[in-house]
């Protein structure tokens, strides 16, 4: 739980800071607007800011393929931060290299949402056949759409050009290409969504793949408003501008899934370890437990009962341990209450087989695992062994602050200690 609580909280802090540095250059557009070096400025900013994202904050990447899909995501949306200045300043003066920049645009627009469908079909590594041919087929389609933008000049598939490519900036419209690529984007980023929900082993890591839907959402309505000419405008100077907008939901995208994934096989590791912890300690009781209930069959109904009695015993102390270990999983250390809880239905199962059995509680105290285990261990060590020639037996514990005491007094049928 502890892992979860780290990765949910390294993942708010990158979402903010990341926001602020997002914004800082969009405050930097708006300040240096009008100079010739304004789009380098904005994209230098945003290129740092993804450079360190690819190559610095992997400390908890747990495969060598999410390292090389940032290195992807990352350069593909450098390379749209330089076709942006290429289109805007580099080449200002050159009609033609003006919109094949434009056009580079879309590389990144059909890559990024690809990069991060293939990095989603990663986290299974139960299935690589059917993950290399997904990542085949989707490569082959993403090849023919880029192809098709870049040869636009030739058939005005993806973007229509009424008064011709010379004028394409001041009138062009959109074709069946662009709309298929908007789609086919679209399918990518949800497919990603549901691929890591299917990889979320454990149902209660499930939830955290609204982390995803969040950038999606925003992603959706910038698009829209984008669409409608209804986005921020400030002294007629565009805020927020869509490779800016796009590249930092895709990363606020990513850095979910990946969070999520670690999530997901940091809660199923945390649970194994759990079981393998729980079996460490009670193994041995629940041999023994199946070694009498075995021993039993050919035994007479006398000794049948005796031995069963025994097996429930040790069945009590084993359940109970293993509730004492999940409890203090959950919330680190135990309170003494939920010690004298465990022995409280030791004592009645005593009392329940006919043993004059009392228990006596004092203090509060919060325990430590450990300490309680090696208490409750005591007791069965103790009340094992003698455990059919019992007849009454008076139990006091207490807690301060030296730790936990036992104090146990066994009398037999004839009023002799045991």
């Amino acid at each position: 739980m502890s892992d979860t609580k780290s990765l949910l909280k390294n993942y708010a802090l990158f979402l903010a800071i990341s926001f602020v540095i997002f914004t800082a250059a969009e405050i930097a557009h708006y300040i240096c607007w009008g100079e010739f070096f304004v789009y380098l400025i904005n994209s230098l900013i945003f290129s740092l800011a993804v450079s360190y994202w690819t190559f610095l904050r992997t400390d908890y990447l747990q495969l060598r393929e999410f390292r090389h899909y940032r290195l992807a995501l990352g350069l593909t949306m450098i390379l749209w931060f330089f076709c942006k200045c290429a289109r805007d300043r580099f080449f200002m003066e050159n009609n033609t290299m003006v919109r094949y920049s434009w056009y580079g645009y879309y590389i990144s627009i059909i890559l990024l949402p690809l990069l991060c469908y293939e990095l989603s079909l990663e986290f299974d590594r139960s299935a690589e056949k059917r993950v290399r041919i997904c990542k085949r087929a989707s490569r082959i389609f993403a090849a023919i759409l880029i192809m098709l933008v870049m040869t636009n000049d030739i058939h005005e598939f993806a973007f229509t050009f009424p008064k011709g490519p010379a004028e394409w900036n001041d009138s062009h419209g959109y074709n069946i290409v662009y709309y298929l690529i908007v789609l086919t984007g679209a399918t990518w980023f949800i497919l990603t969504i549901v691929h890591v929900f299917r990889q979320c082993i454990l149902p209660k890591t499930k939830k955290y793949v609204l982390l995803l839907i969040f950038p999606l959402i925003i992603g959706f309505v910038y698009l829209a408003m984008y669409f409608l000419n209804a986005d921020l405008y400030i002294n007629g100077i565009r805020f927020f501008t869509l490779p800016d907008v796009f590249c930092w939901l895709t990363i606020v995208f990513v850095e979910g899934c990946e969070t999520v994934y670690c999530i997901g096989t940091h809660s199923a590791n945390e649970e194994v370890l759990l079981a393998h912890r729980i079996k460490s300690e009670i193994s041995e009781k629940i041999q023994k437990t199946d070694a009498i209930i075995l021993d039993s069959s050919d035994k007479s109904a006398e000794e049948q009962k005796a031995q069963f009695f025994r097996a429930g015993f040790l069945q009590t102390y084993s359940k109970r341990v293993a509730n004492l270990i999940i409890l203090a999983e959950q919330s680190g250390d135990l309170d003494f209450d939920e010690f004298a809880l465990s022995m409280a239905e030791s004592t009645e199962y005593l009392r329940v087989n006919g043993v004059e059995a009392m228990l006596v509680s004092e203090g509060k105290r919060t325990c430590s695992l450990s300490e309680v285990l090696t208490v409750y261990n005591r007791f069965q060590e103790f009340a094992e062994p003698i455990l059919e020639r019992i007849s009454a037996i008076l139990i006091v514990i207490g807690a301060d602050k030296r730790g936990i005491r036992m104090k146990i007094s066994a009398e037999d049928e004839g009023g002799n200690p045991l």
